[in-house]
């Protein structure tokens, strides 16, 4: 069984809602309620690209990471977990084996996965079937070349990128708002 199983997502009145289950998979957990899918950071998504590229680069294959959700804080944890990887595949050992196990307080919410070359349906056909946010690269082409799907009850779908990704440059860019001066011509 994974680590810290998992999730559900349902949508309710235009919202995705997480409901944490239970870390031995039986079921929703009582004490903690719904909340809405927080989206994950840009810079965690710009990492892991660079990652997956990195690693195409000198090995010419795949990888992956596992995506936790922290319940307590509500933010992301991209996890590696022991993998073979081969060229467009991977197989995660999402016991995590003999390694550190992510925190009980966090639970298995999505992938992370690189794929060279890939239509959205071999994207789709790639991702494990669990509830969650999932995320595949493609390190043969441009720095942040993905595709974003949801699993909901089994079903996966396609989903834009600004739905789920948080770009923290708008932050940065109010930031430098009284340095920078718009102009139509100079």
């Amino acid at each position: 069984m994974p680590a810290n199983v998992g999730v559900r997502l349902r949508r309710r009145a235009g919202s995705l809602l997480v409901f944490p289950q239970r870390i031995d998979g039986g079921g929703d957990i009582q004490t903690r309620p719904p909340f809405e899918l927080p989206r994950v950071f840009g810079g965690m998504i710009e990492r892991a690209g660079g990652v997956t590229r990195c690693f195409w680069r000198r090995q010419h294959r795949s990888i992956g990471f596992l995506l936790y959700l922290n319940l307590e804080n509500r933010m992301w944890l991209d996890c590696p977990p022991p993998q073979f990887c081969a060229p467009a595949d991977v197989r995660l050992n999402a016991t995590f084996g003999t390694f550190d196990r992510p925190p009980d307080t966090h639970r298995l919410a999505g992938s992370i996965r690189s794929l060279p070359n890939h239509t959205s349906e071999q994207a789709m056909l790639a991702l494990p079937p669990l509830d969650g946010l999932h995320l595949v690269f493609d390190p043969c082409r441009a720095w942040l070349a993905f595709s974003a799907f949801l699993c909901m009850e089994g079903r996966l779908e396609p989903i834009v990128a600004d739905a789920v990704v948080l770009d923290e440059s708008n932050e940065l860019l109010d930031a430098l708002g009284d340095r920078i001066w718009v102009a139509d011509q100079l």
